[in-house]
This record gives C-alpha cells, sequence and structure tokens, in this order.
C-alpha cells in the first residue's frame, strides 16, 4: 500500500490490489514452454523535458523496485536520466509487457505529480511519459 498525503488528507492508492491481480503470480511451469522472459524498456518524458532531478530520480527507482517486487518482478538494472527512464526485467510470460509497462508508467506518474507538484507546470497539463 502506498499512501500519498495529497490537499491535507491521505490518499490510499493501492495498485496491486486491483491491477496486478489479474495478472496472476504463477508462472508456466509445463515441460518445453518459456517460463521467464526479459523486458527491455525505454520510458521518456514528455517533449523529452529534462524533468527527472533528484529527488525525482531516486523516487522513480524506488517506486520501480517497490512495484516490481510486489509483482513477482526481477529488475536485473534500471537508471534514470534526466529526461528518460531506462528498465530491464525480467517476468513471468503470464505478465504482458504492454501491460506491465502501463501500470508501471501510470501508476509512477499519478505518485509524482501527487508529490511533486511543480512536474504538472513542467510538463503543460501533467503528462508525464510521452505515448508509445
Amino acid at each position: 500500500m502506498i499512501y500519498i498525503e495529497r490537499v491535507g488528507r491521505p490518499v490510499r492508492f493501492s495498485i496491486f490490489d486491483v491491477s496486478w491481480h489479474s495478472f496472476g503470480t504463477n508462472g508456466i511451469e509445463t515441460m518445453g514452454i518459456l517460463d521467464t522472459m526479459d523486458l527491455l524498456s525505454l520510458w521518456s518524458t514528455r517533449y523529452r523535458k529534462p524533468v527527472l532531478i533528484p529527488p525525482i530520480d531516486e523516487r522513480i527507482q524506488a517506486l520501480i523496485q517497490q512495484f516490481c517486487d510486489g509483482a513477482g518482478i526481477e529488475v536485473i538494472r534500471s537508471e534514470v536520466m534526466a529526461d528518460h527512464v531506462h528498465l530491464f526485467a525480467c517476468a513471468k510470460p503470464v505478465h504482458s509487457p504492454a501491460g506491465i509497462m502501463q501500470i508501471l508508467r501510470g501508476s509512477i506518474s499519478t505518485i509524482l505529480v501527487c508529490e511533486f507538484p511543480d512536474l504538472r507546470k513542467k510538463l503543460w497539463g501533467g503528462a508525464l511519459w510521452n505515448p508509445s
């Protein structure tokens, strides 16, 4: 569970109770079928603006690790630059790569905009990531 202080009252922001539940947690364990997949992704900020500076970059690293641990996804390496994020992870094939990225990007964006309200002003409307 993640609790965000927003407008003077705590907001319960639970990602895995709803979103990750539909993916399941058990991998495919039959003979001759792939049991893990490697996922390499790059997300860039809207308009490639260099807004991922400290302490935002450290918070992104922590959120990626927290979400992936909760979903049973192994983070092999992640790196946050000023205008983009690299993520190399290993997941069970029951997780859709597009679904993993959709939940990670959407959740991280929502949390960061709540914790760092000046991001919304810098990005003209609040969309943190470029559409992909």
